[in-house]
């Protein structure tokens, strides 16, 4: 009796469980679903990134400023005359184009050149002991591009000279034709009052041939190689500069230390 009673309760409850598997099944296959479908959900393009603008090109009016501008430099119209200089068309041509960059660098470069031929004036001022003059081309320079690394270094120089004792002395034409051994022994003596005061000699000569051999007369003082420099002028001179602010040679017994 017992075994036909559990019999009949399983076969009663049979279609309960049937209906709790068939539920628990599809919720299995519900998740399964939901979780394919959020893993192949499409993901959001990214927004095109616009490529950086270009450059305008430079225009023929800027590009013939320019050359006008490198014209005007090699003809040494640098900030001079008013109105008609290589400065003058370098603003002109960056006012047209203040934000093209090969207008910028064009610009750049050219002030940094017009500052590089007023030093090599100011040098060459400076070589001739022109002070006055290489001043004013250095205050040119300054004005055109402040930062050119060759200003430090010609300032310097003009403060070394300003502070130097130069002697000056012309040199005989006739005894200079003839190599004479007067002028020959001047030279000499004059070589090693330089060599004793560490000083530097300007020698001027009519040709190159001449300015070697006064090089060479004041060279033979004894106390190393003499610091000098030969330049071409019309009459013959030497130059002897000595720097007041060096110390001079424990050994040296000439009037100038």
């Amino acid at each position: 009796m017992k075994d036909r009673s559990s019999w009949f309760f399983r076969w009663l409850l049979a279609p309960v469980y049937c209906m709790a598997g068939v539920s628990l099944m599809v919720g299995l296959a519900g998740c399964t679903t939901a979780y394919t479908n959020t893993s192949q959900a499409p993901q959001p393009t990214p927004a095109p990134v616009a490529p950086p603008p270009q450059p305008t090109p430079q225009s023929d009016e800027v590009k013939r400023l320019l050359a006008k501008a490198a014209a005007q430099i090699q003809a040494k119209a640098l900030t001079t005359p008013a109105g008609d200089n290589a400065l003058d068309s370098l603003h002109r041509a960056l006012a047209l184009e203040p934000a093209q960059p090969d207008t910028l660098e064009a610009v750049f470069r050219g002030r940094e050149r017009i500052a590089e031929v007023y030093l090599d004036l100011a040098d060459q001022a400076l070589r001739r002991s022109d002070q006055q003059r290489a001043r004013q081309l250095l205050d040119r320079a300054t004005s055109v591009d402040p930062e050119h690394l060759g200003i430090a270094a010609l300032k310097e120089r003009l403060r070394l000279m300003a502070a130097a004792q130069t002697h000056s002395v012309a040199l005989d034409q006739r005894e200079l034709d003839l190599r004479s051994s007067t002028l020959a022994g001047t030279l000499l003596e004059a070589g090693a009052a330089a060599k004793r005061t560490t000083a530097f000699i300007q020698i001027r000569a009519r040709t190159d041939a001449e300015g070697r051999w006064i090089y060479e007369q004041l060279n033979r003082a004894p106390g190393g190689r003499l610091r000098a420099e030969i330049l071409r002028a019309s009459e013959p001179r030497i130059s002897t500069t000595i720097n007041r602010t060096s110390k001079p040679c424990e050994t040296c017994t000439c009037s100038t230390c």
